[in-house]
């Protein structure tokens, strides 16, 4: 037997790396990383001292040779770097004992180096939902299938595809999760901003609603090409994949070659079956495409209500919670309990009320007996004030009558359109009734307003993948209703050309009618 060396497990020191980061004078370690980064990529080996200390000044770090030198020690020290003694220019005894060395970075500085550009980089990303991954996701899709088909395919070719349909669909998930997470950070945390939110509010309801067309479309295409395969033809591709990536087996370790090469088609089989329960559903469980879509479209209508309620926040006159909120924050902040007890006072007006407004005659009085501001209720006499004051805390106030505004043509145009929109609604329905029964790839080229209420009442009634039962829905106002039957055992695509360019989607039978 050939004796294997197997790498030992990461231990606590390994994880040393990452101390540059937040340590005292991370500035300075993190630029000097950053500058054997860029010297690397420009393929340059080893830096000296002297050399690192001129690149850092050019790029506006000052910083003095010795304390460059021990920044350099302390990066070894973690293992970010790793030296070696400098002997080229070595020209006598003296220079051969006198510390010289050259740094390079070492295998765990440039791993802890990549992971913290890719920490930077996923915080920093636009926060957005990609419908051109479900577009590629489709196309490799179509790719599978047809090499799954071919007697002996291109294991490159299979290992290339796997790795492009894999990656769009980790895209795909992960840009969907930081999505609703913006969203929710958007219309729920107080540090968000409103007024943005409110000003393209209208812009998210539109990208939302397309995405949502976009995944029920390509969605339904996916699931359809993913369900041509079987368990064996995945089983094949997966060991396909694996031989590929594995390679050939190194001299003298035939038995680690096979481990290496059952591992990686496990998981590459694990991924197959992962990526058909997103799009088809496994297990009983629906699949994680109509969960996404699902949030997707109840996304919709709380930015509605959360817009709605933000416009009335911000119209109101006033705002009790936020007020006392406010409040509160000054009482944390005062200075000591004087200015504390002052705040009080002025904020619930636990003060001599002799500024109140009252009428002439009371005013008159005030002013004979002229009583001081900081005189007791008790010993003071009495100030009468208005009734309507005492109940309300409002004097009364007279105000022109408001001017009565005409709408009679506002209506009248109102209900111009509200006749033109329900005729043409009118229009598509019996369109849509008069098609009878008939295949969705042989319905003919509709306008616009009668092609969104047939995708409305396929949507709501489309069949979940792989079922194969008759499906009967209602449209969203109850007048119409739609039967939807599978057109074979075999899923078939049908292409629809619309204005805004083709529709690719499952083929079905379907019928409208004027619901009873």
């Amino acid at each position: 037997m050939s004796d294997h060396k197997v790498k030992s497990p990461i231990s606590d020191d390994d994880w040393r790396c990452f101390t540059y980061l937040t340590a005292d004078k991370a500035t300075l370690y993190r630029a000097i990383i950053d500058l054997f980064a860029v010297a690397k990529s420009e393929f340059e080996l080893h830096l000296r001292p002297a050399e690192i200390h001129g690149k850092l000044q050019l790029r506006g770090h000052q910083v003095e040779l010795a304390e460059l030198e021990a920044a350099l020690d302390q990066l070894e020290g973690w293992g970010n770097l790793q030296s070696y003694k400098d002997n080229a220019d070595v020209a006598s005894l003296k220079e051969f004992y006198r510390k010289k060395l050259l740094f390079q970075l070492s295998a765990e500085g440039e791993a802890a180096h990549a992971a913290t550009l890719t920490f930077q980089k996923l915080l920093g990303e636009q926060a957005k939902l990609d419908a051109r991954a479900l577009e590629r996701i489709a196309d490799a899709a179509a790719q599978l299938c047809r090499l799954a088909k071919e007697v002996s395919p291109d294991s490159a070719i299979i290992l290339t595809t796997l790795r492009s349909i894999c990656q769009d669909a980790d895209e795909l998930t992960r840009r969907a999760q930081s999505f609703f997470r913006w969203l929710h950070e958007q219309t729920e945390s107080e540090q968000a901003d409103l007024a943005v939110f409110l000003r393209y509010k209208e812009q998210l309801i539109e990208y939302l609603q397309q995405f949502v067309g976009e995944l029920i479309a390509r969605g339904a295409e996916i699931a359809s090409r993913l369900l041509e395969l079987d368990g064996a033809a995945y089983t094949r591709l997966a060991k396909a994949a694996a031989e590929e990536e594995v390679g050939e087996p190194r001299a003298g370790e035939p038995e680690q070659h096979s481990a290496e090469l059952e591992q990686s088609s496990g998981q590459w089989l694990g991924r197959l079956m992962g990526l058909q329960g997103w799009f088809v559903g496994r297990d009983g469980r629906p699949p994680q495409s109509e969960q996404l879509r699902a949030a997707a479209r109840a996304a919709i209508p709380r930015l509605l209500l959360i817009a709605g309620q933000i416009n009335e926040r911000l119209t109101t006159r006033s705002n009790r919670q936020a007020d006392l909120r406010r409040l509160a924050v000054w009482f944390a902040t005062s200075d000591n309990d004087g200015a504390a007890h002052q705040l009080f006072r002025a904020a619930f007006v636990c003060s001599p009320a002799r500024h109140m407004k009252i009428d002439v005659q009371t005013l008159e009085q005030r002013d004979q007996l002229d009583v001081r501001h900081d005189t007791s209720w008790l010993d003071a006499p009495p100030i009468l004030i208005v009734p309507q004051l005492r109940n309300t805390g409002r004097l009364p106030a007279g105000s022109a009558s408001r001017r009565i505004i005409d709408r009679a043509a506002e209506r009248a145009a109102i209900k111009r359109r509200l006749d033109m929109e329900s005729s043409r609604d009118e229009s598509s329905r019996e369109t849509l009734i008069a098609l009878g029964r008939i295949r969705l790839s042989e319905v003919g080229g509709l306008d616009a307003d009668t092609f969104h209420l047939l995708m409305e009442l396929i949507e709501r009634a489309a069949p979940k993948p792989g079922d194969r039962r008759q499906v009967d829905a209602k449209s969203r106002d109850g007048n119409l209703r739609i039967t939807v039957a599978p057109v074979s055992e075999q899923p078939t695509l049908a292409v629809l050309g619309t204005e805004a360019g083709e529709l690719r989607t499952q083929d079905m039978w379907l019928e409208v009618s004027r619901a009873g």
